[in-house]
């Protein structure tokens, strides 16, 4: 078993929280603005924002062909989103600034990234966080076992939400701010920080806004004009589509959405290509199955509806039915049909690449980057092959895609596909 002692899905803050409000908080505690946007900036950069940040769970807990790399990266995503808490959520700030010194100036990226497991470590607490998992994989070995789904369907992203838990929302924001105090100075430049009771009195909206809209017009409204870090964030749009984009991830760019994943059968990486491709193109999501309209098993048809929820644009206001941990019910499948209604509401993407993030399998040698990762499954009854497929969208950043394919009389197809939350 692996000692990360994470679940399979951690409960997490996301964007608003650690790029957002560790910025404006930083502003507060005194920092210029570039210096807060470095802070900031190497915060959010922990949740996949760079390629050593790119910590996929279903890999490190569950697929990853080499047992000495899984171990190597479910230390590091201990490290950075659940070293548990009390002294754990604090060590590697009390080892940076105990070394930061006259180099505090060239260490503001790795002090946000010290920031935080500390503001994780708040997302992790009470009943919302706690037993969060993903449904089983049929048949999967996984190191570290799922739990009960406690947050599934409605309540999957309920622990990353601050108007979910905004006494702990304001918990995080204050030990966040003691310890942007406890920075040490830059150069000879004083920093002047406002009295925590004044910037206590300014975060209620803060806290309790419940779309994307709403986090924006705080933001504004306390100097940040620029607010396209909330992009994927796992909260509604709003009264209008979201458009505006965060520049601030370093990853490389994939140069084709097609897989050159090594000791994946040729007909496979084919199989999962032209899927793909039909998924994320410019028709009918639900197309990429090959039925014709109103064909299909009542399974057939839930999986038809799921692929046009995970394709959504407005990932947060789909969330609730995207994670639904069972069929969904003819209720849920009209609510589908009604968000999907006007194919503007999907994501569209210039090039089919560019919906995937990049990601690098866990294996004994050096990886090539991929749109997606393909690992077997254990096989039928009656011996046919299963895969997997594990991908990370650009529209849905916080979740995990499992695509489940099997073959049949010599023919693959997707038969079910899973989100697991993976920050």
């Amino acid at each position: 078993m692996l000692a990360s002692g994470l679940p399979l899905t951690a409960a997490a803050w996301e964007a608003d929280v650690h790029f957002g409000l560790t910025r404006w908080l930083a502003v507060q505690a005194g920092f210029s603005a570039p210096q807060a946007d470095a802070i900031a900036t190497g915060n959010q950069r922990v949740d996949f924002g760079a390629m050593e940040t790119m910590l996929l769970v279903t890999e490190y807990a569950c697929t990853g062909a080499d047992a000495e790399g899984r171990a190597e990266v479910a230390r590091a995503a201990r490290r950075l989103h659940a070293p548990g808490g009390g002294e754990a959520s604090t060590e590697a700030l009390r080892t940076l600034l105990r070394d930061a010194g006259p180099k505090a100036g060239l260490l503001l990226l790795k002090f946000g990234e010290a920031l935080h497991p500390l503001q994780d470590a708040s997302a992790h607490e009470g009943a919302d966080a706690a037993g969060i998992g993903a449904p089983a994989i049929a048949g999967l070995s996984c190191d570290l076992p799922p739990t009960p789904a406690a947050a599934s369907g409605e309540q999957a992203h309920r622990a990353d939400i601050t108007a979910a838990r905004p006494a702990t929302a304001l918990a995080m924001a204050r030990a966040s701010f003691e310890w942007l105090q406890r920075y040490p100075p830059i150069g000879d430049a004083p920093r002047a920080a406002a009295d925590w009771p004044r910037v206590e009195a300014q975060l209620g909206g803060f806290v309790t806004a419940s779309t994307k809209a709403a986090k924006a017009a705080w933001f504004r409204e306390h100097g940040m004009e620029d607010t396209g870090f909330l992009e994927g964030i796992s909260l509604p749009d709003g009264a209008q589509p979201w458009t505006a984009t965060w520049s601030g991830r370093r990853l490389p760019r994939l140069q084709e959405a097609a897989s050159t994943q090594h000791g994946v059968p040729v007909e496979v990486r084919r199989f999962f290509d032209d899927f793909f491709a039909a998924w994320l193109g410019d028709g009918d999501p639900a197309a990429a199955l090959g039925l014709a309209k109103g064909e299909g098993t009542p399974a057939q048809r839930d999986l038809a509806a799921r692929l046009r929820v995970w394709r959504l644009h407005d990932h947060g206001a789909a969330a609730a039915l995207a994670h639904a941990p069972s069929a969904l019910t003819r209720a849920q499948l009209q609510r589908v049909d009604a968000l999907a209604r006007d194919r503007s509401a999907y994501a569209r993407y210039p090039r089919l690449a560019d919906a995937f993030f990049p990601l690098m399998a866990i294996e004994s040698y050096a990886p090539p980057l991929l749109p997606y990762i393909v690992r077997p499954l254990p096989a039928l009854e009656d011996g046919e092959p299963r895969m997997l497929a594990i991908a990370k969208l650009r529209h849905a950043p916080y979740d995990e895609l499992l695509l489940v394919a099997q073959r049949r009389a010599g023919r693959w197809s997707v038969v079910s596909l899973q989100g697991v939350r993976d920050h």
